[in-house]
């Protein structure tokens, strides 16, 4: 009677150790757990490896994606218990990042996809969910996780408009409509904005808006330098020179300062004319600035000095044949011609 007393006792003890881990268990030693569901057979594993993820979830989420990840594919189911698993691992976090830590694990772009996704559908914040959505690297994947957000939504930060724009097919519309829109509240985000658009036109364009803000003479100069610099540098020169001519009125220095900036000798003698040399009175008044305005120049040096003649040699040709003398040795002698005695 003894003997069959312990033996009933050993079998209940050994029956115990090969039954089902409690959840105290599954917490304490998640790896024995996963172990054991792998020893089940095929038909229990999917609830075994659930179960165990279901309980590790929140304190060890990335353990728990493993065992969901060892749960049997089958053609029947799609794999979807696989992914459910997964999915309600992700539901379990308590923060953005935790559930975004554990999409981006996962092998399959489609599964990945869904996931992203479906965090950013818990979203309310328009900006959260344009940033949960860019957490993926497809165009078409962001436009459609999007979803229902607003882009004219005035909550929407100009970061988050950005990246709406560099997934849509038509960037540079978008740019374009976003620069302007904060053109008067931050001109040099604008700034930044017209140089993402490509095509050089629709940049131009979408650049000279910013030239309309009003005196460029004063706190706006540095911000109308910066866009001309941003064109192309067959757009430049005219950008440049249209400025220097709208400083002229009021500050005339500036504005053959500004014509220095052009890249083209060419240009840059054609953008005194437009503006310096239109004055013969500012021009007698200045001989010394207007030496060194022509002496900037190398090619275009004697050309630049010959404008200056003509406003000289009937207040003083003696100037006029000093001015010959800042020349070239070819340029010199033809100088002193035209002037004469």
């Amino acid at each position: 009677m003894k003997t069959l007393l312990i033996f009933l006792i050993l079998s209940l003890i050994i029956i115990s150790a090969c039954g089902p881990l409690t959840d105290e268990q599954i917490l304490n030693n998640p790896t024995k757990a996963i172990e054991s569901c792998a020893k089940d057979s095929t038909d229990k594993q999917e609830g075994c490896f659930s179960h165990v993820a279901e309980i590790i979830a929140n304190t060890s989420p990335e353990t728990a994606y493993e065992a969901c990840y060892n749960i049997p594919e089958t053609e029947d189911t799609q794999n979807l218990p696989k992914f459910n698993c997964i999915q309600r691992v992700v539901d379990f976090q308590n923060t953005t990042e935790l559930k975004l830590k554990i999409c981006k694990k996962i092998e399959r772009d489609d599964w990945k996809k869904d996931c992203v996704e479906n965090v950013a559908t818990q979203e309310t914040d328009p900006n959260n969910i344009i940033q949960i959505c860019n957490e993926i690297e497809d165009s078409n994947f962001r436009l459609h996780c999007y979803g229902a957000v607003n882009e004219n939504d005035q909550n929407i930060n100009v970061e988050s408009q950005l990246l709406i724009c560099d997934s849509r097919p038509d960037k540079d519309t978008c740019y374009d409509n976003l620069a302007r829109s904060i053109i008067n509240s931050n001109p040099e985000q604008s700034i930044e904005i017209c140089n993402k658009i490509t095509d050089e036109n629709f940049k131009t364009n979408c650049l000279n808006q910013i030239m309309n803000l009003g005196d460029l003479s004063g706190e706006n100069y540095n911000l109308a330098i910066n866009v001309c610099s941003s064109m192309s540098s067959s757009s430049q020169s005219r950008c440049y020179t249209d400025l220097a001519k709208t400083l002229f009125s009021s500050d005339s220095k500036k504005a053959a300062v500004t014509c220095k900036k052009i890249t083209s000798e060419s240009n840059i003698l054609e953008c005194y004319k437009q503006t310096w040399f239109t004055s013969s009175a500012l021009v007698l008044d200045n001989y010394d600035y207007t030496i060194a305005l022509c002496n900037f120049l190398d090619s275009k040096k004697d050309d630049c000095l010959n404008a200056m003649i003509p406003i000289f040699i009937d207040e003083s040709r003696s100037t006029a044949r000093d001015i010959c003398e800042f020349m070239s040795s070819s340029a010199f002698r033809e100088c002193l011609s035209s002037v004469g005695n």
